[in-house]
């Protein structure tokens, strides 16, 4: 029996679910956690719905009981903190970094043999924290990154061109440093305004954010994609955040890269042969990253005391 969990029922959660049932037929079962029982259940409820209307055997229910999730192939997890209009995915750290730990401590009791797929921001620093909290090998800790930001490049720079056929890849950081990689994307795209484009695909999560309050469709459809290459075997390379052991010169770092994804997880850091400006781009996203992850290692060592409670005005 196929079977996936999904940690975090909000938006992305839903969204996520909703998109792998479009796209695959072969779970038998999806369990839904949250430490909101109605959303759990709800989402749930009308999920299972999605997939009888879809023509699909999946069961989906909810709970907040992570033993629901015994037996999961796979396990999303898009718990925490979402951002907020004004706030950057470096401000969710010292939040969503507690809640984080305590999920891997309880996927590694009820399901230590998954695939855990990260979709939590910031992912890249969260990444790295969650591999070293599982123990999980680096081939079934992976991150839901770049092939977003490569998507949402792509829908720019073809919004632009007027050319539907153009293709775009983001590497590094789901972040500030991400970079694209020319090398990667479409010859046609040669001569085109790469620095206007890479300013409007960073800034595209926050527009979105302020206006509808949440990026949702997107993320939830490129989460489903690695869902199914996994599931199916696919071995499509897939732009995703790994834990990197010497690929293009770096190690002991999560960050977005080519990878091809199948059973187990991770097959294969695809390496290609990268100019020198963009060799120079992926060392700044990597030293940001290891920054960002020493940042993250010392919340988990010492964490802030709790605020003190206000004091009454006087009256």
């Amino acid at each position: 029996m196929t079977k996936v969990g999904f940690v975090g029922a909000g938006t992305i959660g839903a969204n996520s679910i909703f998109a792998t049932l479009m796209l695959t037929d072969r779970i038998d079962e999806i369990a839904v956690v949250d430490i909101a029982e109605a959303a759990a259940v709800g989402r749930a409820m009308d999920l299972n719905t999605a997939s009888v209307a879809f023509g699909r055997r999946t069961k989906v229910s909810g709970s907040t009981d992570y033993a629901t999730l015994k037996g999961s192939d796979i396990v999303v997890v898009s718990a925490g903190v979402p951002r907020k209009p004004g706030m950057t995915r470096a401000d969710l750290l010292g939040i969503n970094i507690k809640i984080l730990k305590s999920v891997c401590a309880e996927v590694k009791k009820n399901a230590p043999n998954c695939v855990f797929l990260l979709v939590s921001n910031p992912v890249d620093i969260l990444l790295y924290v969650c591999w070293k909290e599982l123990g999980f090998p680096r081939e079934r800790t992976i991150g839901m990154t770049s092939l977003h930001d490569s998507a949402r490049f792509t829908d720019i720079v073809r919004d632009a061109t007027g050319d539907r056929t153009v293709r775009a890849t983001i590497l590094g950081e789901h972040g500030e440093t991400m970079f694209v990689s020319p090398t990667l994307s479409s010859p046609k795209l040669a001569g085109g305004d790469w620095a206007a484009w890479e300013k409007t695909t960073r800034g595209r999560a926050m527009e979105i954010i302020e206006r509808v309050g949440a990026t949702a469709y997107a993320p939830g459809a490129c989460t489903g994609r690695m869902v199914k290459a996994i599931l199916e075997d696919t071995r499509e390379e897939i732009p995703t955040g790994v834990i990197l052991t010497g690929e293009y010169g770096h190690k002991d770092v999560a960050t977005g890269v080519p990878a091809v994804l199948g059973k187990g997880g991770l097959v294969r850091v695809v390496q290609y042969d990268l100019t020198n400006e963009e060799k120079a781009k992926l060392d700044i996203t990597v030293k940001a990253v290891k920054e960002k992850i020493a940042e993250g290692l010392e919340i988990l060592r010492n964490p802030p005391p709790p605020a003190a409670p206000a004091t009454p005005a006087k009256a």
